[in-house]
């Protein structure tokens, strides 16, 4: 999903509580896996390796979004840094967002992670004005909305977000469940700023869903 399609907080969002396109997504979406299970699975990165990195490539970062249901479906999005997305940010900008991420994941301490760590939603196509409605585009703190866990590995953050235990997500995923066929939804990720030093905003990445069919009983890989 481009990243101009989501305003963030701008560097004096704390005073002037303007929002403003975001620079280009730090990391890049490498691979999106819908896995169905009967049980929940948390930790997935320790039971479905990931592919080969070199060794000093910045840890990559797995998302990933358990919904309820026979069976359980779990949405894993997989992201990189990557560099060459920096080409352009204000230098003044960068060292903000770096000593933000810097703050929030590094040296496998995610204990700032929960309550910071945002997901951005958007209905690109479809759904009507009442699931537009329900979903919404309003950011929103995930440890909030969902339960979230965090683990770290050789070469990667996982963060998984469990839909189940959240009324207000359970609400949302019942609007859109049943048109998840006609629906084209973005979702984009961004760690909340919260002083002028920490922004601007930036997302970390984003990704566009389109037309899952999430009725299925069963899912087929294909």
């Amino acid at each position: 999903s481009p990243s101009e399609l989501f305003p963030v907080r701008g560097q004096f969002y704390m005073t002037d509580k303007v929002k403003s396109p975001s620079a280009a997504a730090a990391y890049s979406l490498r691979t999106v896996l819908i896995i169905p299970s009967v049980e929940k699975l948390h930790h997935v990165a320790a039971s479905h390796p990931l592919p080969p990195r070199p060794r000093d490539a910045p840890p990559c970062l797995l998302l990933v979004v358990q919904l309820p249901g026979s069976p359980r479906l779990h949405l894993v999005l997989l992201f990189e840094r990557v560099l060459t997305n920096d080409e352009g940010v204000d230098a003044r900008d960068l060292r903000a967002f770096e000593g933000l991420l810097s703050r929030c994941t590094s040296g496998g301490r995610l204990e700032s992670l929960p309550g910071r760590l945002k997901i951005v939603p958007n209905i690109a196509e479809g759904g009507g004005w009442f699931v537009r409605k329900t979903v919404g585009n309003k950011p929103a703190i995930v440890a909030n909305a969902m339960k979230q866990a965090q683990y770290t590995g050789e070469g990667y953050i996982e963060v998984d977000m469990d839909v189940e235990v959240s009324a207000m997500a359970k609400h949302i995923l019942s609007a859109v469940k049943p048109l998840s066929r006609s629906l084209v939804l973005d979702l984009a990720f961004v760690i909340e700023g919260r002083s002028e030093a920490e922004l601007p905003e930036r997302l970390l990445g984003g990704v566009r869903l389109c037309r899952i069919n999430l009725g299925e009983k069963r899912i087929r890989a294909e």
